[in-house]
């Protein structure tokens, strides 16, 4: 009966002491799985952020060099326009000047 009693306190004192360990088990793991989803989370967004801003250095760099590029491509162009009308506005001089040249040859 004595020895009843301690085997049954002991069976309790080993019980409470196995579902404390259990408890302070899901508690751990519980407590690990959050912070573990809030630090992955964290990340995610950290690794959005640093993209975000590498692509806009990116972009940034890549509207520099489109308007660089129109730029030329537009002066080139620009001059070549250039050259035309003034090969056009020298043919039209030669044209006018020999014209003026046959008009005074044939009024002499």
């Amino acid at each position: 009966t004595l020895q009843m009693m301690r085997i049954q306190r002991d069976l309790e004192e080993l019980s409470s002491i196995l579902i404390q360990g259990r408890w302070r088990c899901f508690k751990a793991l519980f407590t690990y799985r959050y912070v573990r989803k809030a630090i992955i989370l964290l990340q995610a967004h950290y690794r959005c952020y640093v993209q975000r801003v590498a692509y806009h250095d990116v972009l940034v760099r890549v509207v520099k060099i489109q308007g660089k590029w129109r730029s030329f491509r537009s002066q080139k162009e620009y001059t070549r326009q250039l050259k035309m009308i003034i090969t056009a506005q020298a043919e039209i001089r030669k044209f006018n000047a020999r014209k003026s040249m046959i008009q005074q040859s044939v009024t002499k």
